[in-house]
């Protein structure tokens, strides 16, 4: 009853207009990735309970399921992992845009990687197709 961050943190429009423009304007490589079971990726740090799903039996009467992990439907799914692809990001050296929370560049010496987050969705793109390769990979 009592949650927070329930938001998707989603692009703006003229943030995948930029992207899309730097990407053609220099040539780079294009990828869009859809996260399968994106949802299912975030880590809860906050008790939450959940009532048996359909079909589900149960030995006594109220018992109730306590989630470790998010999953689809729950009210912070999407904020979960959002949470865990940017905390990813950021240890691996993407420095997140503070005009759009859901941009992330990293940059070495002449190499550029770019990534945009839609809520599942990623455009990655940029100079060095080794590490974009890295980054679908992983």
């Amino acid at each position: 009853m009592d949650f927070h961050d329930t938001y998707a943190l989603v692009t703006k429009l003229r943030t995948i207009h930029f992207v899309l423009g730097i990407a053609i304007a220099k040539d780079w490589k294009l990828i869009q990735l859809d996260v399968n079971n994106a949802f299912l990726h975030g880590e809860l740090h906050e008790t939450i309970y959940m009532d048996l799903s359909l079909g589900m039996t149960s030995t006594k009467i109220d018992q109730v399921c306590l989630l470790h992990k998010s999953l689809y439907g729950l009210c912070q799914a999407s904020h979960k992992w959002y949470a865990q692809l940017s905390s990813y990001l950021l240890k691996h050296d993407f420095k997140q845009s503070s005009a759009n929370h859901s941009l992330f560049i990293q940059r070495d010496h002449d190499k550029t990687t770019i990534i945009l987050v839609y809520v599942d969705d990623i455009i990655v793109t940029g100079n060095n197709p080794k590490i974009i390769q890295n980054i679908i990979v992983t």
